[in-house]
């Protein structure tokens, strides 16, 4: 893309490339051109909240990521997004909104691990250790690291209540893991942690 090429792909491929070679004010100045053209492209937004987040500016980024939620709503993604910079802008005080976002995310895409990281961080800063362990587990499960996922299940298991929904969950993971370490062991013709 020459810098003659003035399309909004063209441009949206140099904020891009820009950022990427950590160049934030040329980022920045391509990504502005498209945002004033198209203010309710969700996903102008969520760039220039990506770019602003990632140079540790998130108190910046929050207002770009809630406006890309807001324009393309339902957006796993883009709730991720929000819900981190939330997280990393306002400490404890962002995790009600944050764990709220995080919630809708992993309903709409339950083995999305990097929405789980988030939720587990978001759980640990409220000092919630069963159900930061428990989000650590669906993180560890979602990616096949089934040793890890029963390990996070089983801390869940000793702090949560018995008789809530997350304990069955962590209960159903610590199942789960063991069946399918158990079913890998015998495929490898040992036995689990073997």
């Amino acid at each position: 893309y020459p810098l003659s090429d003035h399309s909004q792909p063209a441009r949206y491929a140099r904020a891009i490339a820009y950022y990427r070679a950590s160049d934030l004010d040329h980022a920045r100045a391509e990504l502005d051109s498209l945002i004033a053209e198209s203010p309710r492209n969700a996903y102008f937004q969520e760039l220039m909240g990506q770019i602003l987040f990632e140079n540790a500016r998130a108190a910046e980024a929050v207002p770009f990521y809630r406006r890309a939620v807001e324009y393309d709503p339902g957006q796993p993604l883009l709730e991720v997004g929000l819900a981190r910079a939330i997280d990393a802008a306002h400490g404890r005080a962002g995790t009600d909104e944050a764990i709220g976002l995080l919630q809708q995310a992993v309903a709409r895409e339950p083995d999305n691990g990097y929405a789980w990281r988030e939720m587990a961080q978001a759980r640990d800063m409220r000092g919630e250790e069963g159900l930061a362990n428990l989000a650590s587990a669906e993180e560890t499960f979602s990616i096949g690291d089934y040793a890890l996922a029963g390990n996070f299940a089983e801390r869940a298991r000793r702090v949560l209540p018995h008789n809530v929904p997350a304990y069955q969950r962590a209960t159903d993971i610590v199942t789960f893991a063991t069946q399918r370490l158990e079913q890998m062991a015998r495929q490898r013709g040992g036995s689990p942690g073997h």
